[in-house]
């Protein structure tokens, strides 16, 4: 009985999703005329709708650790673990005034991409390899300068629970570029709304934020290593599950080592 309820909850939930990201997607591209300003304001109240969508439908709330580590009076580049669409929602709603990178063709999404372009998001050909990075630096620093700041998901796509992969440096890059910090986050969402899981699970959902890093005089590589190592032992500490199959995939040898970044420094 239980897991009908779990079901018929969260297909209620992703209905009342689709009709908040139709209305307030149409609301975004209504106000154009008006501006960002006023654009910003619909993308915040979809987030509003969303979160109570999930708090009240679907039973997921979430919890936030180390806020005060966020830095104050100026804009950072945000690192996070990418497990689910939870956590977009999640961090868009508590995290301060922010952009993000996103492939390409999420932008030509209707409703939704209208929102991306609306929060000025930055696009990227995931298979761009070099040209991508110069394009994350040019344009991440415009919305750095403009007091809008940057999150990234250093892994590129949503990871299942305990798996990890070779974390990108693109923000690593872009704050060393641009002098900003980067602070890393942890979350635990993929155990409440996983990689390709229909079911949504009540709960709630354990944000870690950590202390921001400062990049000068860290190199690429330390940059990222001091990163991924802060993110995926966080991981598992919040995550008994996380853990436990972090260890399974290891074992087998079918992931970049959890919190071990291979050191490509030149000697």
């Amino acid at each position: 009985m239980q897991k009908v309820i779990i079901f018929l909850r969260s297909i209620l939930f992703k209905l009342l999703l689709a009709v908040h990201t139709v209305v307030f997607g149409s609301l975004v591209i209504i106000t154009y005329p008006f501006g960002r300003k006023v654009q910003w304001y619909f993308v915040d109240r979809y987030t509003d709708a969303v979160m109570l969508s999930l708090k009240y439908v679907a039973g997921i709330s979430y919890r936030v650790t180390g806020s005060e580590n966020i830095p104050r009076n100026e804009t950072c580049v945000f690192w996070s673990k990418h497990q689910s669409i939870l956590e977009l929602y999640i961090l868009q709603n508590y995290m301060p005034r922010h952009t993000w990178v996103f492939k390409k063709i999420l932008l030509y999404v209707p409703f939704f991409g209208w929102g991306l372009r609306a929060i000025d998001a930055i696009g990227i050909d995931r298979k761009g390899g070099r040209s991508a990075v110069e394009q994350i630096i040019d344009i991440g620093r415009q919305r750095l300068d403009n007091g809008i700041s940057v999150m990234l998901f250093p892994e590129g796509t949503r990871m299942p629970i305990g798996k990890t992969r070779k974390y990108g440096r693109s923000g690593a890059y872009l704050a060393k570029e641009t002098g900003h910090k980067i602070v890393p986050i942890a979350h635990n969402a993929g155990e409440f709304w996983g990689r390709q899981n229909l079911l949504m699970c009540p709960g709630e959902v354990q944000v870690v934020i950590g202390k921001a890093i400062d990049p000068e005089d860290k190199s690429i590589d330390e940059i990222t290593l001091e990163s991924k190592t802060w993110i995926e032992s966080t991981m598992r500490e919040i995550s008994p599950v996380y853990s436990k199959k972090a260890a399974y995939y290891k074992a087998r040898g079918d992931q970049d080592t959890a919190g071990e970044l291979k050191d490509s420094r030149k000697k």
